[in-house]
């Protein structure tokens, strides 16, 4: 399991605070956010809330978006994902297939 440190400081997840990111860096991001070598504040907040199907990992895992995330990216994503506890059952109505 990865060691949690709380932050909300970007550059602590490879990401820089002294250029704010333009919208199309979210893929980058993605790409980033689950190599990092600890939890990211946001991931633990969302735990927390039990809002895990929230974060940047299970996004990478939804169907819409697999053809940009290989399958070792995907794998990553799930890993860290079940290290945490979540749930991979059926959706609630009206949301997306993880």
């Amino acid at each position: 399991m990865r060691t949690v440190i709380v932050s909300s400081d970007w550059a602590s997840a490879g990401t820089s605070t002294s250029n704010p990111r333009p919208p199309a860096a979210g893929l980058t991001t993605a790409r980033i956010l689950p190599h990092a070598s600890h939890v990211y504040a946001g991931y633990v907040a969302l735990w927390e809330r039990k809002q895990l199907d929230l974060t940047v990992e299970a996004l990478i895992l939804n169907e819409e978006w697999n053809p940009l995330f290989s399958n070792q990216e995907r794998g990553i994503a799930r890993k860290g994902l079940t290290e945490y506890g979540y749930n991979f059952g059926p959706p609630a109505a009206g949301l997306p297939q993880l």
